[in-house]
């Protein structure tokens, strides 16, 4: 009987949730080329510079295959079958550079872009977390992650604009060649 009373007396209490303010952040948001963070945005324009030279490479290596593909195709019944072989093996060779040279691209662009994103997606994290709880938030979840999953009702739980606003305004872009002045 004293089991019976102490169950009843645990079921009759409500449980105490305490209040959580909670906000949403769409980190896609930050790639954004007209709104999103000058320095990440800069540092992706960077990249595109810098492997911009090895891309039209590929390219043209990609075309001398096509070129030497479609001469092969158009002279198949009329050429003799030691040039045409010469041709293909020719063509094998360049699209084993292609695919080389491809795999070595996008290593040396997964790499470089580490170097050049790394620290700016750190000072980022670490302004939203300060910014967070400035705030007061409890948490705050990234609707680019939780895309399908989750649906937002009040837009006034958005923080991404403001938030990106001040990471801005905190961290504005220094024109290359321009020394940066320090206190």
């Amino acid at each position: 009987m004293i089991v019976a009373l102490c169950g009843a007396s645990l079921r009759a209490q409500p449980a105490q949730v305490a209040a959580s303010k909670i906000a949403v952040f769409d980190s896609d948001a930050l790639g954004d080329d007209k709104t999103g963070a000058k320095k990440l945005i800069a540092a992706f324009r960077q990249l595109d510079g810098e492997f911009k030279e090895k891309g039209g490479e590929l390219r043209a290596l990609r075309a001398k295959y096509d070129a030497l593909m479609k001469s092969v195709d158009d002279t198949r019944s009329t050429a003799d079958p030691v040039v045409i072989r010469k041709k293909l093996d020719e063509a094998e060779s360049i699209k084993l550079d292609i695919e080389r040279k491809q795999q070595d691209g996008q290593k040396a662009l997964e790499k470089r872009t580490k170097e050049l994103t790394d620290p700016i997606y750190q000072e980022i994290n670490t302004e939203l977390m300060a910014y967070t709880k400035a705030r007061g938030y409890d948490m705050v979840f990234d609707v680019s992650k939780l895309a399908g999953i989750a649906i937002v009702l009040n837009p006034a739980i958005d923080i991404t604009t403001a938030f990106i606003a001040e990471y801005n305004t905190k961290h504005p872009l220094v024109p290359t060649g321009v020394p940066v002045k320090t206190p």
